[in-house]
């Protein structure tokens, strides 16, 4: 088990800058006018080359911070794998994408970092997609290559990798934590019930194949929201909201989905191991969301025994121990 000193008493958890590097520079002039203990790197940090999380890394390893790094639905398995070995002998970053690193001993407290989605990125002609998959329990052979051939003929995904919560459940009970003085940090969120909760998504999902004329393609890149591609867009393809709406603009076959789309195998993980910290990212229109155990809204900087939040894209979010098994959090937009 890694450990980390508690002599700040003071977190830094970022998710979903997916390679805005004017967001990772924010962070680090954060870092170096803030004390803090570690900076969390929740998923969906980089871009689609190995390059782009080594610049990402580079940069904030010249803060002498320890960095914890894990997958969220975006990163690809080559690409990430690739660039986090050039750092294998830098002590201060923790890839939370082993077993051995998912659980930290941070001063009395525990940090559980679990890396991976049950929803990955789509692939296409310069993309292999999202490949890290969270699944309750470690698939059996079988399953785990019809899983892998199901993403592929879907164009989702061409290599899967499966992490098991029950595998960290496991490895978590043998450390005898205290779960008052537990914070899980996953990207994907827990299922929810209402529109209020960390997990509820607007997306839009393709409704038949189609293929992205020129024109409009040249438009999307240069408006920042998609990234140049000549593949088709194959039916059941998800595309996040702020995408999804610019592309359904142009008149392309594209359908409005609303619903809580959070993993049940997490809801099931945090009630059993009675865990009432945590912190996630994935879903960006449900981000800069704090709520206690009941749902109800928690206000900045005020300690409670119970906090969830949803971090996502242009915002880091401080964590901070308080006194008598509490914690508050603040959002810093970026």
């Amino acid at each position: 088990m890694r450990e980390i000193e508690q002599n700040h008493k003071r977190l830094l958890f970022v998710s979903d800058t997916h390679n805005r590097f004017e967001d990772i520079l924010a962070v680090k002039k954060h870092a170096e006018t803030n004390s803090f203990d570690a900076i969390i790197l929740g998923g969906d940090i980089p871009g689609r080359t190995a390059r782009s999380l080594q610049k990402i890394l580079s940069t904030l390893l010249k803060l002498n911070t320890p960095l914890i790094i894990y997958p969220g639905s975006h990163e690809h398995q080559d690409n990430y794998k690739k660039a986090l070995k050039k750092f294998e002998k830098n002590k201060q970053l923790i890839d939370a994408s082993k077993y051995t690193n998912m659980i930290i001993r941070y001063g009395d407290y525990t940090l559980v970092c679990i890396p991976g989605s049950n929803a990955v990125a789509n692939s296409d002609k310069s993309y292999q997609g999202g490949s890290f998959y969270l699944s309750e329990k470690t698939p059996r052979k079988e399953d785990r290559e019809q899983t892998a051939i199901r993403l592929a003929e879907a164009k989702i995904s061409k290599k899967v990798t499966f992490f098991s919560l029950k595998k960290i459940q496991s490895i978590l009970t043998r450390t005898k934590n205290n779960p008052k003085k537990t914070i899980v940090c996953s990207h994907i969120p827990f299922l929810g019930t209402k529109k209020t909760d960390l997990d509820f998504a607007k997306f839009f999902i393709a409704t038949e194949p189609f293929i992205i004329n020129e024109k409009d393609m040249k438009e999307l890149v240069k408006n920042d929201h998609l990234e140049e591609s000549e593949d088709i867009i194959h039916e059941g393809n998800i595309f996040e909201y702020n995408l999804g709406k610019a592309i359904k603009k142009k008149k392309y076959p594209l359908k409005l989905k609303q619903k809580n789309v959070g993993s049940a195998s997490l809801k099931k993980f945090l009630e059993q191991e009675k865990i009432t910290k945590f912190f996630c990212g994935h879903i960006h229109e449900a981000g800069k969301r704090a709520r206690n155990k009941k749902g109800e809204r928690v206000k900045r900087n005020t300690p409670v025994q119970s906090l969830y939040v949803n971090n996502s894209q242009h915002v880091m979010t401080e964590i901070t121990i308080e006194k008598g098994n509490k914690i508050s959090y603040q959002f810093i937009n970026i």
